[in-house]
């Protein structure tokens, strides 16, 4: 396949990956204890995406899907930092794991590292929007079972995900 239908391909899976995790993010949720917390499904489609497109694409589509998440679930305040959050998760999960799509020690690693950024990441822009650092502690628990649903979304497709990594 030459360059131009590559990079074509690569776009539209992308986009295709974004629209998932703004669906999986803003209508399959599930809302928590707190006001804003919920758990969806965007975080798995992150990545599901981080493992099957390469590496700036997913990047885009987990940025573009979750800040559009954001912007219309009414939540824009918090887009500038779900861009940030979700695009380095997205970059976690592809350095870590997309070449070597089993499930070993070093695709938990790497879902663990993206738990964190996810949670700190969310602390901190917690702190800079409340002004507070005590109002985000309270979100930190829901903020790692969220990305723990993630993880198991992927654990449940797993087998589904590494067929089709392998067709693409």
């Amino acid at each position: 396949m030459d360059q131009n239908k590559s990079g074509l391909k690569d776009l539209t899976v992308s986009a295709l990956f974004a629209a998932l995790i703004f669906i999986g993010t803003n209508f399959l949720k599930i809302p928590l204890p707190g006001g804003q917390e919920y758990i969806h499904l965007g975080d798995g489609f992150i990545f599901i995406a981080a493992m099957i497109v390469p590496l700036p694409y997913a990047m885009a589509a987990a940025a573009v899907g979750a800040a559009l998440a954001d912007i219309l679930g009414g939540y824009a305040f918090w887009a500038p930092w779900t861009i940030a959050i979700k695009a380095l998760m997205a970059l976690t999960i592809s350095l870590l794991c997309r070449r070597k799509r089993t499930l070993r020690f070093h695709t938990v690693y790497a879902m663990t590292i993206a738990t964190l950024i996810n949670t700190l990441g969310y602390y901190l822009a917690g702190i800079v929007i409340y002004q507070s650092v005590y109002t985000g502690l309270f979100a930190i628990p829901f903020t790692i079972l969220q990305s723990l649903s993630a993880v198991v979304i992927y654990l449940l497709s797993y087998r589904f995900i590494k067929k089709l990594a392998d067709k693409y």
